[in-house]
């Protein structure tokens, strides 16, 4: 799969996005994705192989972080002696840890023999991924709470909601 036929394929969406974004619609992804299958098929045939291997590399990588992929049902999870069973329940069977710092490859590690490195490393990308989320999160509770402090009924835009208040405001 070339990268040229990627950038198309991601241009076409962004412009099917914004064309709903234009006229105030909603986009939903499946709607998206069907006009672009239908509207570009050779394109999208070009890219299939690429797009089926992530699909299973993202399949594999939930997997792998879960207790189904290391232990029967009922099984006991990570076995230490000396260590409190409430810290071990809590933990992942296995680490996601970035080969050599890039986060589109990972190697899951079990947990039972990873190293003080692969922790920390596993930290790292987790919190990153929190951090990212994190300021997302306190821009929507911003918004939210300036939301509720104007009364904002629960079926108007809260954005345009917000907009109007401010315009009036500095009237």
């Amino acid at each position: 799969m070339s990268r040229e036929a990627t950038r198309k394929i991601r241009k076409i969406i962004q412009a099917e996005f914004r064309k709903c974004y234009e006229h105030g619609r909603r986009a939903r992804t499946s709607d998206i994705v069907a006009l672009v299958q239908s509207d570009h098929p050779k394109l999208v045939a070009e890219i299939q192989l690429y797009l089926t291997t992530r699909a299973l590399h993202d399949i594999a990588a939930k997997v792998a972080g879960t207790w189904c992929s290391v232990a029967e049902k009922g099984q006991c999870q990570l076995i230490l002696p000396g260590m409190e069973k409430d810290l071990l329940e809590r933990l992942p069977p296995a680490l996601s840890v970035p080969v050599d710092g890039s986060v589109h490859d990972i190697d899951f590690v079990p947990a039972q023999t990873a190293t003080f490195a692969e922790w920390r490393s596993h930290l790292r990308y987790l919190l990153s991924q929190y951090e990212g989320l994190g300021i997302v999160i306190a821009a929507i509770q911003e918004l939210v709470e300036r939301g509720t402090e104007t009364v904002c009924p629960d079926n108007a835009s809260l954005l345009l909601w917000l907009s109007e208040r401010a315009s009036t405001a500095n009237e």
